[in-house]
């Protein structure tokens, strides 16, 4: 049979937190026999004792086996290849790094403790001799191994105010004010018993906005203020003056702090904005920091686009499940997805939502034909026979409809999982209206590409909810990055030479014309034949040219960018030939046609077609 020891290691940072001895050392060794019955029956409270590296190497003969400590405290020793008959141990605990708890935690030499002597209690299990030990190190001790590392330490427990029910999943932040600035110590997530940890190094609250050069902390230890978030929302913002009080002010290596919040909203089951249109933004949009904003298939957003995923009626709060009331916030964002510099996020109003139906409200009635009774149920719609709309609050919260009774008026309402269809046009207010802007492409001819059209825009778009009864509110769905377009070319020429038009509020620039008819005016085409064409907009797709009529019944040609034209900006080409020669005496159609790649998420535009006619002259 091989001998296993089991266990856990824990170490206090205060009475009220132990943590883990994740990324230690346990070593057991072959104890020596002077005084062994003493040494296995203390208190292993006053039995720890460092050991100097000389020590350690000279101990090196007896050691039976090591271990390193788990994320959970867990660990196990195997005695297979080993001496080792059962008897007591001594065991030993040495840390190499701290680096697994801070990364920028200070390197230092290896340190070793020791902690006491036992003799396990082994009981026989399958085919293996299992023993268990379970060990707290005295907080003493744990932070002075954290100090030899220059690791620090906040161990804490968030609760609702006047309470002591715990909040997990928040975020805290921890930062140090000085007289210089104020240093940003770390961030950690609570766990369901509303704890949370926090490891920093020394060099964290020491740097100046000197650093490295002058590292400068002014009394010693850090000066504590804390923020609680949830999601992007603020629960808690202490100020910097709460780190010079007394409690706060220049702790220790390990510090415990009880913090509480008023109030913390939590959305029931998964109802959340998960899709546009078709796409779910988290497979179906390059929708990462650093993406394109794309959607999978290329296309960039615009118009009016259906955001939805599952609503549910209910959202859970400290007093238990209450109506749910939704709204979304949207903000621009860089290319990169990194927030403009002064952007803050902005509610999206009434004025900017499209009729969206959000499901239906139905009841049976069987004393009355036909027995269903079935309406619309809409958000920003109109009352009617068929259609029921659900009310704004005054500050444009969406309640979400709580009929529930499908036996009896007023019936039971089901959703759909739309949210709300968003105009994405009036996104960007600014003046003149429409607030995207029209391009003004008056003066410009097929064959010229001397004019900007336009780049996308991107944008964070957020859903968040809350309780009827209450102002706080959580994310409920955030994308953090979409590519949209939506501005329209004014004044686009279509082929002057021929039957000419302009248009104006058109989606993309497509223009066609035939050099030899700006020459000659209605004439037929002799032995030359230069067709001229620009299509341009920020998100082009195929564009395609060809020629049908007589013997060309198909005459084709794929259009590239122009030199030194920037592909974000515009294609277009002057001076796309074909060989007028080779036609027969007859009347031929040439046809541009220009694919823009966009979506609302549910629909894509056509593609913009613009057509001309001509006639090839017989031989002379």
């Amino acid at each position: 049979m091989t001998y296993v020891l089991r266990g856990n290691l824990w170490g206090y940072i205060c009475r009220e937190c132990p943590r883990p001895l994740w990324g230690l050392i346990v070593r057991v060794y072959e104890p020596l026999e002077a005084n062994l019955i003493e040494r296995v029956a203390a208190d292993p409270k006053h039995t720890i004792a460092a050991r100097d590296e000389k020590t350690v190497k000279a101990n090196a003969g007896r050691l039976l086996a090591e271990a390193t400590v788990g994320e959970d405290g867990s660990f196990e020793l195997n005695f297979k290849n080993s001496r080792y008959k059962g008897g007591p141990l001594d065991f030993e605990l040495r840390t190499d790094s701290l680096s697994h708890l801070d990364e920028r935690a200070s390197e230092a030499k290896p340190r070793q403790l020791y902690i006491t002597t036992t003799q396990p209690a082994f009981r026989e299990r399958e085919r293996d001799l299992v023993a268990y030990w379970e060990y707290y190190l005295p907080a003493y001790w744990w932070c002075l191994i954290l100090s030899w590392y220059d690791i620090w330490v906040i161990c804490g427990r968030v609760t609702i105010c006047g309470t002591d029910k715990a909040v997990g999943g928040l975020t805290v932040e921890a930062r140090d004010i000085d007289w210089l600035q104020q240093d940003y110590l770390g961030s950690a997530t609570t766990d369901g018993t509303g704890r949370f940890v926090i490891y920093y190094p020394g060099s964290a609250f020491r740097q100046t906005i000197f650093s490295p050069g002058l590292n400068l902390e002014l009394t010693g230890g850090p000066d504590l203020y804390f923020t609680i978030k949830q999601g992007s929302l603020v629960l808690l913002a202490e100020p910097p003056s709460r780190g010079r009080q007394p409690d706060r002010e220049n702790v220790g290596t390990c510090f415990c702090v009880d913090l509480c919040v008023k109030e913390v909203v939590e959305v029931v089951g998964v109802g959340v904005f998960t899709h546009v249109g078709g796409y779910n933004y988290s497979t179906q949009i390059d929708s990462a920091p650093g993406g394109t904003g794309l959607s999978s298939d290329h296309r960039a957003f615009y118009q009016t686009m259906r955001l939805h995923g599952q609503l549910p009626k209910k959202i859970n709060t400290i007093n238990g499940p209450e109506q749910l009331e939704y709204s979304f916030w949207w903000r621009e964002v860089q290319a990169s997805g990194a927030p403009i510099p002064g952007s803050v996020w902005t509610q999206v109003t009434q004025s900017q939502i499209a009729r969206t139906v959000i499901g239906t409200l139905s009841y049976y009635d069987a004393s009355t034909y036909p027995y269903w009774f079935t309406k619309d149920y809409t958000v920003n719609g109109t009352n009617g026979p068929n259609e029921i709309r659900a009310n704004f609050t005054p500050d444009d919260w969406i309640p979400v409809p709580q009929e529930n009774n499908w036996t009896m008026a007023p019936g039971n309402f089901a959703s759909n999982g739309n949210q709300i269809n968003l105009i994405s046009n009036l996104l960007v207010p600014s003046a003149p209206s429409p607030v995207w802007g029209t391009l003004n492409q008056a003066g410009k001819t097929a064959g010229n590409t001397s004019a900007p059209y336009g780049h996308n825009r991107y944008f964070s778009i957020e859903m968040r909810a809350r309780s009827a009864s209450g102002p706080q509110s959580v994310p409920a769905g955030t994308l953090s990055q979409i590519a949209i377009e939506n501005r329209l070319y004014d004044n686009v020429s279509h082929h002057p030479a021929w039957a000419g038009y302009v248009s104006s509020g058109a989606l993309g620039v497509n223009m066609l014309d035939i050099l030899e008819l700006q020459v000659q005016g209605c004439a037929e085409i002799q032995d030359q034949l230069h067709v001229l064409v620009t299509a341009a907009h920020p998100n082009l797709g195929a564009v395609s040219l060809s020629i049908i009529g007589g013997n060309a019944s198909s005459i084709g040609a794929t259009l590239t960018a122009p030199t030194g034209g920037l592909p974000d900006e515009r294609f277009g080409t002057a001076g796309m030939n074909f060989t007028a020669t080779d036609l027969d005496p007859c009347a031929y159609i040439v046809t541009l046609s220009t694919q823009l790649m966009l979506t609302t998420g549910d629909s894509v535009p056509s593609n913009l077609v613009d057509q001309m006619a001509f006639c090839k002259a017989p031989p002379p």
